[in-house]
């Protein structure tokens, strides 16, 4: 797929194609591609986008603190590293690591300033349909082509992101470890919210009770400067709160179900289907080509990814049945103690 792709760049309407994987090893199985085709003239510019985590060398990210040495006169030193681009053939992560080395510059921002000026992008689902995640600066798609790889993950992630979680015993606990303030009023408030026992559907004045609760808590928040205040559980509470606030929002225009866990110390906000939202992030860009093995029946993946008019095509496995076999073995062992004696 990627081949035919990019080779229609030059006469198509589109200039940069965004190869998106749902694992890692989609991610490397394109590098590979994308290497195999730095040599064809025209040469192709390709980068790997990866998260802030991943691209940092530090063991927790100073801009989760807010004081990154490398974030201070960061467009300062920009330009000078965007015109050292040339001498990389292909950046992937280590030539993006080493040019921030170079230029004490944030990686991952880095990449997202050099993204405009390659021809391909390998990236994570995420970075296009994650309503948390996602990149505005990719957002602008009309110039933009999608190749979307193991299309049978689409559907099951995107409604992944589109679900919150609430963990009543951590907020809890939470609760307990604040001192006397507005904050820990707030949230004992949430907590204090009557959950039925048992699992199932929770029940909708549960849910309505839960929700204005957790919208009075961010009005209490507002003009506080809560996260230099708060340590990392308290801040991912207030995180999980937040999403499960948005994604409340969402319930007017996706189906959702509300449910509980037996014990009731855990609810969850269940997106049951994402085709209308994927519809519509897939409308932002000029075209897209959902791929996999696993895509049968057509109709039903059509449906899930909201594209009901969209064309398919099945393509003939290049391995007969003839050439597939069932073998037992028996005199390989398969405990790990024996392992080195089976290799």
């Amino acid at each position: 797929m990627l081949y035919p792709t990019l080779r229609a760049i030059a006469a198509a309407p589109f200039e940069q194609v965004l190869y998106l994987t749902a694992r890692t090893s989609g991610g490397i199985a394109a590098e590979r591609a994308a290497r195999q085709l730095e040599s064809r003239s025209p040469p192709i510019r390709w980068l790997r986008l990866q998260s802030r985590a991943q691209g940092c060398g530090a063991a927790v990210p100073k801009c989760v603190e807010g004081d990154c040495p490398r974030a201070r006169g960061y467009y300062d030193r920009l330009p000078a590293a965007l015109a050292a681009v040339p001498e990389f053939a292909a950046l992937d992560a280590q030539a993006i690591r080493a040019l921030a080395d170079r230029f004490a510059l944030c990686p991952f921002e880095l990449s997202l300033d050099l993204a405009p000026w390659v021809d391909l992008i390998i990236g994570d689902y995420n970075y296009v349909f994650d309503p948390e995640v996602r990149l505005k600066r990719l957002a602008d798609g009309r110039e933009r082509f999608l190749l979307i790889d193991e299309a049978h993950q689409l559907s099951p992630r995107a409604i992944d992101s589109l679900s919150a979680t609430l963990d009543l015993a951590a907020l809890g606990e939470q609760c307990a470890r604040l001192p006397d303030s507005a904050l820990r009023r707030a949230l004992a408030q949430i907590r204090a919210v009557p959950v039925p026992s048992g699992s199932g559907p929770l029940p909708a004045q549960t849910l309505e009770q839960l929700e204005r609760r957790i919208d009075v808590l961010f009005q209490t928040l507002a003009p506080m400067n809560w996260q230099e205040e708060l340590d990392e559980a308290q801040r991912q509470l207030l995180w999980d709160l937040a999403h499960w606030r948005r994604r409340s929002e969402l319930r007017e225009t996706l189906p959702y179900v509300a449910l509980q866990a037996e014990d009731a110390a855990c609810l969850q906000l269940r997106c049951l289907d994402a085709g209308t939202y994927l519809a519509e992030q897939l409308g932002r860009y000029h075209g897209n080509v959902r791929f996999s093995g696993t895509l049968t029946p057509h109709e039903l993946t059509a449906q899930l990814h909201g594209q009901h008019d969209a064309p398919a095509a099945h393509i003939g496995s290049p391995v007969a049945a003839t050439q597939l076999a069932v073998t037992i073995v028996t005199d390989v062992p398969t405990y790990l103690r024996q392992r080195e004696r089976s290799l």
